[in-house]
C-alpha cells in the first residue's frame, strides 16, 4: 500500500488548430528524482483555482503538499515558430531544474513532432524521463468539459507528467492506469481513473529514494483531520520497495468474519495465521470478545488494536492480567511474529531464506500502517528493509496462498493486493481500516 506511488499526454485539438497525438516524453540519463518534495509554479496568468485543483490532486495521490511559488511572466523567448502557441521545449529548459517542478500555464504548448512532420504539434503535457521538470498546459483540457471534468482532467495530467519525471513509461498492462497513452484522444484520459496498475507502482517503489518516507510521514501528521480517507505511498529502501496504507481519520477493526467490500472499509488484509485445519493460530480477541483463547508459544508477539491506535508486544508481555484488561476495555488482540522491536531486528526464521512478497503492520514515529514489499524478499530482507525507512516495532501479517488483500483507491474501486492468492476461501481472520468503527 498509501505509494504511495509517480510522460507526455497529448490529445486531438477540439478546435480549430492542428490535431495533437501522442507522443513519448524526453527521455534523458538524469539521477532518479526523488517526491519529497514538489513545486508548482504558474507561468502567465493561471486562476488561483486551478493551482488549488492541482494542488489538492497532488496532495491526495501522490501524499505530499506542494510548494506554489509566486506566478512568473510568459517572455517571447518562449514562443513557438507561429508566434502563436509556446514551445514546450523551451519552457522545460529554461525553467529546468535540479528540484521537482510542475510548470502550470493556461497558454497552448506545442513541440515539433517528426512523426507527424509538424513543426507545432499542439499538447497537453510534457515531461522529462526521469527527471524534474514537466509543463503543463489547461488550454486544451477545457474544451467541452464543465469544472469537474476540467478538474479531474487537469489533475489527471499533472499526475501522469510527475509520473514521467519519476521514471515511468506508458503503461501498456491496464487501459484504465493514468500512465496510458493517450492514443491521440482527450477520451482516452477521461476512461482512465486515478490509480496507478500494480506493474507502474511496482516500478514506482523502486525508483522512489527512502528519504521520501519522512515526507509522507510528515504530511500524514497534517492531514488527520480531513475527510477520513487512506494515503497509499511508496519508497524505496534497502532491498528493495515497501508500499504503505496509511489510515487518515479510519477506525481499526479486528474480523473473524470475512468483511466485504463496501464504502466504509479502505484496506481490508489478513491479520493472525491461519492453522491447517482452518482456525486461527494463537489468542484472538475481538472487540473485547475471546474468538480463539489458545495460545501458540512459538509466536513471539502479538498486537493489541483500539479504534486509533495499535500496540506491538513481545510475548514476554502475555498474561491473564493483559488478556482480561484487553478483555474489558472492548479491545482485540492477535498473536503473530515479531519482525522489529525497539528499531532492532528480532530473530526469526520465517520461511527461512525463501523469498515471499511479505507483509506487516508497522509503528513508525508519530504514526502506523500496513507495509507490503513490492518484491519477493527474504524475511531478513524484510526486517532491514522495515529498519531502512525508520520502523520503530513491526509485527508479521500474514501472507501466502491463503492471503488475500485489498484496498479503495480514490475512484472507490477495489484494488487487490498481495501475490498467490489460491486459497483465500480458508482465511480465517482479517485486519481492516474503516471509517465506521462500529460495523
Amino acid at each position: 500500500m498509501n505509494s504511495i506511488i509517480l510522460l507526455l499526454l497529448t490529445f486531438v485539438v477540439l478546435g480549430c488548430q492542428k490535431n495533437s497525438h501522442s507522443v513519448e516524453p524526453i527521455v534523458q540519463n538524469s539521477p532518479k528524482p526523488s517526491l519529497s518534495q514538489i513545486t508548482i509554479l504558474p507561468l502567465g496568468d493561471v486562476g488561483s483555482q486551478t493551482i488549488t485543483d492541482i494542488s489538492t490532486g497532488i496532495r491526495s495521490f501522490y501524499g505530499i503538499k506542494p510548494t506554489i511559488e509566486k506566478p512568473t511572466q510568459l517572455t517571447k523567448d518562449l514562443l513557438a515558430k507561429s508566434q502563436t502557441r509556446y514551445d514546450a521545449l523551451k519552457i522545460l529548459r529554461k525553467f529546468g531544474s535540479e528540484r521537482n517542478l510542475l510548470i502550470i500555464t493556461e497558454v497552448d504548448i506545442a513541440i515539433k513532432n517528426v512523426k507527424r512532420k509538424s513543426d507545432e504539434w499542439g499538447i497537453f503535457g510534457m515531461g522529462i524521463l526521469p527527471g524534474h521538470t514537466c509543463v503543463v498546459s489547461t488550454f486544451r483540457l477545457k474544451k467541452r468539459a464543465d469544472s469537474k471534468l476540467f478538474r479531474e482532467r487537469l489533475q489527471k495530467v499533472c499526475i501522469h507528467e510527475i509520473g514521467h519525471n519519476l521514471g515511468l513509461k506508458h503503461c501498456i498492462q491496464d487501459p484504465k492506469c493514468l500512465m496510458n497513452d493517450a492514443n491521440g484522444t482527450i477520451s482516452q484520459v477521461d476512461r482512465e481513473e486515478m490509480y496507478f496498475c500494480e506493474g507502474c507502482l511496482r516500478v514506482l517503489l523502486e525508483k522512489t529514494p527512502i528519504d521520501s518516507i519522512k515526507q509522507v510521514v510528515r504530511d500524514y501528521k497534517d492531514v488527520k483531520n480531513v475527510e477520513p480517507t487512506l494515503l497509499v505511498s511508496g519508497v524505496e529502501g534497502y532491498n528493495g520497495g515497501i508500499c504503505f496504507f496509511f489510515p487518515i481519520g479510519l477506525s481499526n477493526k479486528l474480523y473473524h468474519k470475512r468483511p466485504v467490500f463496501i464504502p466504509d472499509n479502505f484496506l481490508c488484509v489478513p491479520a493472525a495465521y491461519t492453522d491447517l485445519n482452518n482456525f486461527i493460530d494463537g489468542i484472538f480477541i475481538e472487540d473485547g470478545k475471546v474468538i480463539s483463547s489458545t495460545m501458540n508459544e512459538k509466536l513471539t508477539g502479538a498486537c493489541i488494536i483500539s479504534n486509533d491506535s495499535i500496540q506491538i508486544i513481545e510475548k514476554s508481555m502475555i498474561n491473564e492480567d493483559l488478556i482480561n484488561q484487553v478483555k474489558r476495555s472492548g479491545k482485540s488482540f492477535f498473536q503473530q511474529t515479531l519482525l522489529v522491536k525497539n528499531s532492532k531486528i528480532v530473530s526469526c526464521d520465517l520461511f527461512r531464506k525463501k523469498g515471499n512478497m511479505r507483509r506487516s503492520l508497522i509503528q513508525l514515529e508519530g504514526s502506523y500502517c500496513v507495509g507490503e514489499s513490492s518484491k519477493p524478499v527474504t524475511i531478513k530482507e524484510f526486517q532491514e528493509l522495515l529498519l531502512s525507512i525508520g520502523t520503530i516495532n513491526a509485527i508479521n501479517l500474514d501472507m501466502g496462498s491463503w492471503s488475500e488483500g485489498w484496498y479503495k483507491n480514490n475512484e472507490s474501486k477495489r484494488i487487490q493486493i498481495g501475490d498467490n492468492m489460491a486459497n483465500t476461501n480458508r482465511q480465517t481472520n482479517w485486519l481492516v481500516f474503516t471509517r465506521n468503527s462500529d460495523n
